[in-house]
């Protein structure tokens, strides 16, 4: 028979085992839980990771888009400035130098297309003899002289010169200068003439220059265009145009029609202004 004692016993060891699987199968569970969790966490974690590391390559090749859509809109913006400021330089430089290039070519191309001869300096410097060198240019001095309105006149000179007499008369002056066109008078005084064509037999077309002196910042010239005829060593002084101011300049062009000589000087002052000389 089972004392009490016994069956305490035996339900105190039951209630102990009871007590121990319940424990057990609570810690089973809880971990179960805990492991399940994590897994979730992990997992959510990882996914999380993941669509922000997709988020950030989205992210980063939009912004590689958008730099690169930008850089072309720079590079066209700037291309294009760089185009047209060209384009208007160009045009700017072109309109600026307009007035030159149709200047030149009224001075320098229609003449020519006018059926007009350029004057010649160089090569016809020596084309008026007498007694076989060039005419001294005190000669020339003296007729510009006293025929240029700006300057008072020494002498009333006649139509003609006879240059043996004219030698003879000025013979010092003459043996100091014998084979240049220029007389100079002193540091800021010369005159100058230019033979440009024998127009005609024993006459000639010549340019005069005179500079009559500089002041403190310009300078004072005048000039006339001549026809001469010579014959022996008589100088006849024919139809002549005196400038009377510092513009015209020299002859650039002439051109001979019938009894007439028609010129085109240097100068703005006469760019349209009609010149010429009857024989």
């Amino acid at each position: 028979m089972t004392t009490i004692r016994e069956w305490l016993s035996h339900l105190r060891n039951k209630t102990k085992q009871s007590v121990e699987k319940t424990k057990a199968e609570t810690q089973k569970t809880y971990n179960k839980i805990l492991d399940t969790e994590i897994d979730e966490i992990k997992s959510k974690s990882k996914s999380t990771l993941k669509n922000i590391d997709e988020k950030l390559v989205d992210a980063s090749e939009t912004f590689k888009s958008d730099v690169s859509k930008t850089s072309k809109k720079i590079g066209k913006f700037v291309y294009k400035f760089l185009k047209y400021s060209l384009i208007l330089i160009v045009i700017g430089g072109f309109l600026f130098t307009l007035p030159s290039i149709i200047s030149s070519f009224k001075d320098e191309i229609v003449p020519y297309l006018q059926n007009y001869t350029k004057a010649k300096y160089i090569e016809n410097s020596d084309i008026m003899q007498f007694e076989g060198s060039t005419i001294h240019p005190y000669v020339f001095y003296y007729i510009h002289r006293n025929l240029e309105p700006r300057l008072i006149s020494e002498v009333e000179i006649g139509e003609q010169i006879d240059l043996k007499k004219f030698y003879k008369d000025n013979q010092s002056l003459v043996n100091n200068l014998k084979t240049s066109n220029t007389y100079k008078l002193e540091t800021n005084f010369y005159v100058t003439y230019s033979p440009i064509a024998e127009v005609r037999e024993n006459v000639f077309l010549v340019n005069i220059y005179f500079m009559t002196g500089c002041g403190m910042s310009i300078c004072v010239d005048t000039r006339g265009y001549y026809l001469f005829e010579l014959n022996d060593s008589i100088l006849k002084i024919g139809d002549h145009y005196l400038t009377g101011t510092v513009h015209p300049g020299d002859i650039k062009f002439y051109k001979i029609e019938n009894n007439k000589i028609l010129l085109k000087v240097e100068g703005y002052a006469v760019d349209d202004k009609k010149i010429e000389l009857t024989f």
